[in-house]
């Protein structure tokens, strides 16, 4: 199998997604809900291709870029715009919806490497982000998700946003006052140590 394990990652984690903001994979088939994905990593592919035993029929179909949100759509069968970027700006169009997801998984060394030995990485293994001792930066893995529709929509639905309160529709007053907390809290910490 030539499947990117950054795809498996993003199945599971839009299955996911979908599931917190109340809404069933059936839910989005045949619906104009749009998927963006944004992804700039090819280590799969390279590793693979480092094995001329591992070049399988279908490596080319199972890791290339595009895959990664076209195995999304193909899975949860929605009608609207399927595409994989390389880069942070996303439009949205005439979807009523859409699946919006980053993925980066670090699987070759080789990058790793080369940039410390370009001198990009922190030489201490830290990188002190907002820091006087800054002096590198890491690379991280991870998946995110995030499902989109106008806040009409949301509501109409039910669409989860804050976990668990009286009523489905209810805002949770107390998150949003905890949000608020935190987002000034960190503010002013930064400002003091700047």
């Amino acid at each position: 199998m030539a499947m990117d394990p950054q795809g498996r990652l993003l199945m599971e984690n839009v299955y996911h997604a979908l599931e917190n903001a109340g809404l069933r994979i059936q839910g989005v088939a045949s619906r104009q809900v749009s998927v963006f994905v944004g992804a700039s990593n090819g280590d799969f592919k390279h590793i693979m291709g480092l094995d001329e035993r591992s070049l399988l029929k279908y490596l080319p179909v199972g890791t290339t870029p595009s895959i990664l949100s076209n195995r999304v759509s193909w899975f949860s069968d929605p009608k609207g715009s399927s595409m994989t970027v390389d880069t942070a700006y996303l439009r949205v169009g005439t979807s009523k919806m859409a699946i919006v997801s980053g993925v980066n998984l670090l699987e070759d060394p080789e990058m790793m490497f080369r940039m410390s030995h370009a001198g990009f990485l922190g030489p201490d293994s830290v990188c002190h982000s907002f820091d006087h001792r800054a002096n590198g930066y890491a690379c991280v893995e991870g998946v995110r998700n995030i499902i989109l529709k106008p806040v009409a929509d949301a509501i109409r639905d039910g669409s989860n946003q804050d976990g668990h309160t009286p009523g489905m529709s209810m805002p949770s007053f107390k998150s949003q006052e905890e949000l608020i907390r935190t987002v000034y809290y960190e503010m002013f910490e930064r400002v003091l140590m700047s």
